[in-house]
């Protein structure tokens, strides 16, 4: 949520692209899966990396939204919510994933 908020605040001010953001989000589901395996099994780097990212989608967006970024002038419906979830999750997973292969190798 404290990233959200960041990237938020950076994004309005400085008019930066939000979703550029998105490196930063990657580097911290990487962190995440890389502590939650490290001296584990595999499994919890990408289920801490899932939990990270349903506080992300729900709470971390809310607070964009309020900020300005994460707003969707349009609108949103029920189709760009499940896809924005989805892609969330997966992309949380991934590097969750490439956090856990790293503790494995160090």
């Amino acid at each position: 949520m404290a990233y959200d908020t960041i990237a938020s605040l950076l994004s309005r001010h400085f008019g930066w692209q939000y979703f550029l953001f998105s490196i930063g989000s990657a580097v911290l589901y990487t962190i995440v899966g890389y502590l939650a395996s490290k001296g584990g099994p595999f499994y919890p780097a990408i289920l801490a990396a899932l939990f990270v990212a349903v506080v992300d989608v729900t709470l971390g967006w809310y607070i964009s939204w309020i900020i300005g970024p994460g707003r969707i002038e349009s609108g949103l419906d029920t189709n760009m919510v499940i896809s924005s979830v989805g892609f969330t999750v997966a992309f949380s997973a991934t590097f969750g994933c490439i956090g856990g292969v790293i503790s494995r190798w160090f």
